[in-house]
């Protein structure tokens, strides 16, 4: 084995002919040389990827194992046999059950971290592979998160910012280098709200010459997160009907998860733009019921994911308030139930925190003759007073301050509620004193509040 035979390996690698690598491995002399064997693991893995077939997708992945399993006992510093084995371990894991893969996830990272220190500074290719664990680490839910704790007595944290970081320092090293690399960019400048520089990559991501299974899934993945980017840009815009007539044509060819949140999401805006006008109840109405109808099907497809529960539960509401008072009180529970759930598994949504806070100031603000009506149809009815109310209001203001005027208004509101009106002052100037109040919550919040400060 020479070092021109080596790079030839690695060239035919990069150029994605993986079969004429392991033809080209099978002819060598010197296979068990731990730089042979880590590239026979690489290149069985990537042959692994471009499998359709499940059986012999798993057969490949766990020959590879071996491969890098081989390679890493023949040398345990040898940067390549760290980073494969690192690599494969986590894909080999997955087959093996949740459990096997929360237990693996220090040992992968470990692995990881072991071949940066060997060679972080030249090798793309390592740093892509700690940014996706990263970002695959950021993006669990809360559920998962309370499993990994239970089953790993140490696992590892991570943060999108962190997964950025990773991505970026590869980014640099070599740019262009793998495809997946320009989407995860993409991506973590989304999870972190930054439109404009997630924009940027996804462009470049969707535009990749297709060579290989990688470069089809980035292509295909960034080409739907900039068709989500754009309706999540006039969303911002307050552009709602343009928004709703977008995503109703992305709906009717792809009824995925991430356009029937986001259509739930502007019917709510839409919604409230409507509810102001009495002589367009019968399109308000046809609006809600369309609504919940698409918050059923995202609960239906995702129903550990927060904003499944959180518009079900705004929709729910919406709906059984058309349906009269009966109905609305008969569900009651059910709705705060997945308003619950919504903050369990998104700890970190302000809107969430903000709705579960409107649901119970409603409640405490309810008269004592109308407590009793509604016990004439259940007693079901859960217990909220307006402590209850101002916690959950403070906790969105807390994650994202001045994220939504209406929230300043109610946290003045539950305050004066609660008979401390010069706490509830300045929330309520913050919102009566709003310089441009785009929709119609805003002016909602903006109006009221000015009636409020005047009594104070």
């Amino acid at each position: 084995m020479s070092a021109e035979e080596l790079k030839l390996l690695d060239e035919l690698f990069e150029q994605c002919q993986y079969q004429d690598s392991l033809d080209m491995i099978e002819k060598l002399t010197d296979r068990d040389n731990c730089e042979v064997k880590w590239r026979l693991a690489r290149t069985v893995f990537f042959l692994s990827k471009q499998s359709t077939i499940d059986d012999e997708k798993e057969r490949l992945v766990r020959e590879a194992f071996e491969h890098a399993s081989t390679a890493l006992e023949t040398d345990g510093d040898n940067f390549g046999a760290n980073k494969w084995y690192g690599a494969i371990l986590s894909e080999k894991a997955a087959l093996d059950g949740v459990t096997e893969r929360i237990k693996q996830l220090e040992n992968v990272q470990k692995h990881f971290q072991r071949a940066v220190s060997l060679n972080g500074t030249s090798d793309p290719g390592i740093w892509h592979m700690l940014g996706q664990f990263n970002y695959k680490l950021s993006e669990v839910n809360w559920i998962t998160r309370k499993l990994i704790n239970s089953v790993a007595p140490n696992p590892p944290t991570a943060s999108y910012a962190e997964a950025l970081e990773c991505f970026s320092k590869a980014e640099t090293i070599k740019p262009n280098f793998y495809a997946l690399n320009l989407l995860y960019l993409g991506k973590c400048h989304l999870a972190l709200k930054q439109s404009a520089d997630a924009k940027a990559w996804l462009e470049r991501a969707a535009a990749v010459e297709v060579r290989c299974e990688d470069d089809r899934i980035c292509r295909e993945e960034a080409t739907e997160l900039l068709k989500k980017l754009e309706a999540d840009l006039l969303f911002s815009k307050c552009k709602f009907r343009d928004t709703y007539e977008l995503l109703s044509r992305k709906h009717s060819t792809d009824p995925d998860f991430e356009t029937l949140w986001r259509l739930c999401r502007v019917i709510y805006s839409i919604s409230r733009e409507l509810a102001v006008d009495e002589q367009k109840a019968k399109e308000l109405a046809a609006l809600i019921y369309e609504g919940f109808e698409y918050a059923k099907q995202a609960l239906a497809l995702q129903p550990d994911v927060s904003k499944s529960h959180k518009y079900y539960a705004i929709f729910l509401a919406e709906k059984t308030g058309i349906e009269g008072l009966k109905e609305r009180v008969l569900q009651l529970s059910t709705i705060l139930r997945h308003l619950r759930r919504a903050t369990e598994l998104d700890e970190q949504d302000p809107f969430a925190w903000f709705v579960l806070g409107r649901f119970y100031h409603k409640l405490a603000s309810l008269a004592w003759f109308q407590k009793k009506m509604i016990h004439t149809f259940t007693t079901d009815i859960p217990d909220a007073t307006y402590d209850d109310a101002l916690q959950y209001f403070e906790r969105a203001e807390q994650l994202e301050p001045n994220f939504f005027p209406l929230n300043h208004l109610m946290l003045g509101e539950t305050l004066i509620a609660l008979k401390k009106p010069q706490q509830a002052r300045p929330f309520l100037e913050l919102a009566a004193n709003q310089t441009a109040p785009y929709t119609a919550d805003d002016q909602e919040a903006k109006r009221e509040a000015k009636a409020l400060l005047k009594k104070l």
